[in-house]
C-alpha cells in the first residue's frame, strides 16, 4: 500500500482531474466486453436503478432517473460513479476525511456531493480507524479510582460502631429580624 500511496501523490488542486483520468482508465479496462451503450456488462445490472450512463468523457456517471432532485438539491445533475475496490478510492476518502477529519456521516456528505461509490461507508470507516489525529482526539480519558479504604472499614464491626459525620459551614442565616450562624 505504501508503494501505492507513492504513485498517486497529487495535490488538492490536481485531484479532480486525477479522477477523471484514474475512473477513464479503470473504466477502459473493465470494458472489454462493450455492451451496445458502451457502458460495461456489470454496470448495467449492478447500479440499474441509479440510472447509470456515459458522460461526453467517457466516464461512467449515475443519477439520469433523478436529476431534477439532483439539481435542486446538490447542484449538479450526475456523479461520477467509482468503483469502490480501486486503491485511488482509499486515497479519495483520505482526501476528503482530512480536510478537517470529522465522523463518517460528514465525510460521506462531502464525498456525494461529488462521486457515487457503492459501499463507500465501510472504507470511510477503515480510514477514521486508521487515522492518527482521530484516534489522539477520541481517545479514552482514564477515570478517576477510588482511594483506599481506611482499616476500620475493612474489619468486621458491629453497626454504628464506627460513624463518621461530614460537617460543614457556617452559613448565615438572614431571619427577619436577626442574622444568626448555623452549621
Amino acid at each position: 500500500m505504501a508503494d501505492q500511496a507513492r504513485l498517486f501523490r497529487i495535490k488538492s488542486s490536481q485531484l479532480p482531474d486525477a479522477v477523471g483520468i484514474t475512473m477513464s482508465f479503470e473504466h477502459e479496462e473493465k470494458s472489454r466486453d462493450i455492451v451496445p451503450d458502451s457502458l460495461p456488462k456489470d454496470s448495467l445490472v449492478r447500479y440499474r436503478r441509479l440510472g447509470v450512463q456515459t458522460n461526453s468523457d467517457g466516464i461512467i456517471t449515475v443519477g439520469q432517473r433523478m436529476q431534477e432532485w439532483m439539481k435542486r438539491t446538490w447542484n449538479q445533475t450526475e456523479f461520477i460513479l467509482l468503483p469502490n475496490s480501486h486503491p485511488f478510492i482509499k486515497l479519495i476518502v483520505a482526501s476528503f476525511h482530512s480536510e478537517d477529519h470529522s465522523g463518517v456521516d460528514t465525510t460521506l456528505a462531502k464525498l456525494r456531493s461529488r462521486y457515487w461509490i457503492p459501499g463507500v461507508r465501510r472504507i470511510i470507516k477503515l480510514v477514521k480507524k486508521r487515522c492518527i489525529i482521530c484516534r489522539k482526539r477520541e481517545k479514552k480519558i482514564v477515570g478517576q479510582q477510588m482511594g483506599m479504604l481506611p482499616i476500620e472499614r475493612l474489619q468486621p464491626a458491629p453497626a454504628f460502631y464506627y460513624c463518621a459525620v461530614d460537617l460543614f459551614g457556617p452559613f448565615m442565616i438572614r431571619d427577619t429580624v436577626k442574622k444568626t450562624n448555623t452549621w
